[in-house]
């Protein structure tokens, strides 16, 4: 349901038309309210509150309630403003002329889902060809079933997520289209924008478009993401970018896929020291079967950080994704098992933080 903010002032009013303007900015449903009776009821049922300081006649005596702002209109005197904000609990303060923006981004948050954000996971590879976008891949595709996913590709150079899960012409918005977001996005803009793959919203690069992604513009999306959703699973780049460092900054675990070999293990270990260095918590997810006769303890050991399960090298979910049926053949594949188990063990991590 579309959030609904009540704007108390003189209808054609400075005030008034300056927060209708912002409310439509911000996606959300403006109620112009014009007297007492309206605004008694209003405060009641609105997602938000509005108050026109050169109103507060209409909003006097009200109680407290959440989600009230003040917009200093440039009728009453600012300390009028403030006066009013301090009576009714307000949050904020807002001008009518020099703040926009700001009122913009109070306005889009108004009425987003209440409760603790999302569980915010990053998959890595630890080498080329790690398999970290397929184990990114199916930890959203088997909690989708009973969640709200989302799954940011982060990887410029991946050649796009879309194209791993088959969803390449599905319609939907895709990292160009947010370049330059900053602020504050909606969540629910956000989520009914996206690409839908198998009950994934997916946020995914196009392949031939490599531009640096501004930070920015990784924190509004990821903001919203984790607003609007119980998992957000992101494909991290084997290239640490300053877009990539604040997405593993803002996860709550990093996993590390590795492959079973030698090399990938000496290469495990210079990989964890970038993520962890970003600010991440960093396990491992050991690919095995692998070219080395290394057990996945043995390669946990070696890398010195705790493992988080086996994923399973599955060349038949290779051929189904080379098709475009890679949730078809995730559902048929011991991967999916893996996924689960990786995917419990991250979740029960955050809960017990």
């Amino acid at each position: 349901m579309a959030a609904t903010v009540a704007v108390v002032g003189v209808p054609g009013g400075r005030g008034v038309e300056a927060a209708l303007r912002a409310c439509a900015v911000a996606g959300v449903t403006a109620l112009p309210v014009a007297d007492r009776a309206e605004a008694a009821r209003a405060w009641r049922s609105a997602t938000a509150v509005l108050v026109n300081a050169s109103a507060h006649a209409s909003v006097s005596g009200l109680p407290r309630r959440a989600l009230v702002a003040v917009l200093d209109d440039a009728v009453a005197a600012e300390m009028d403003a403030w006066r009013l904000a301090v009576q009714l609990g307000a949050e904020t303060v807002f001008g009518s002329d020099h703040d926009p923006r700001r009122l913009v981004e109070w306005l889009a948050l108004a009425g987003e889902p209440g409760g603790p954000p999302a569980v915010v996971v990053g998959v890595a590879g630890a080498c080329g060809g790690a398999g970290a976008s397929t184990l990114a891949a199916a930890l959203a595709l088997r909690r989708a079933s009973a969640s709200k996913v989302t799954l940011v590709d982060a990887d410029p150079a991946g050649g796009g997520l879309d194209v791993l899960l088959g969803a390449e012409r599905v319609a939907g918005t895709r990292w160009p289209d947010l370049a330059a977001s900053k602020g504050v996005i909606a969540a629910d803009a956000l989520a009914g924008a996206l690409v839908k793959v198998d009950g994934v919203s997916l946020l995914s690069w196009v392949a031939r478009e490599v531009p640096a992604l501004p930070v920015e513009a990784m924190d509004a999306v990821l903001s919203a993401a984790a607003r609007g959703s119980d998992l957000v699973v992101v494909d991290l780049p084997r290239g640490v970018d300053a877009a990539a460092e604040h997405a593993a900054a803002r996860t709550d675990s990093v996993v590390l896929v590795v492959p079973a070999s030698v090399r990938a293990v000496a290469a495990a270990a210079s990989a964890a020291s970038r993520w962890s260095a970003a600010g991440a918590e960093v396990g491992l997810a050991v690919r095995h079967p692998g070219p080395a006769d290394l057990s996945p303890g043995a390669v946990a050991d070696a890398v010195g950080l705790p493992l988080l399960g086996v994923f399973p090298t599955d060349a038949r979910l290779a051929n189904f994704c080379d098709r475009g049926r890679f949730a078809r053949g995730l559902r048929r594949s011991a991967a999916a098992v893996a996924a689960d188990a990786i995917a419990s063990r991250v979740c029960l991590a955050r809960a017990a933080a």
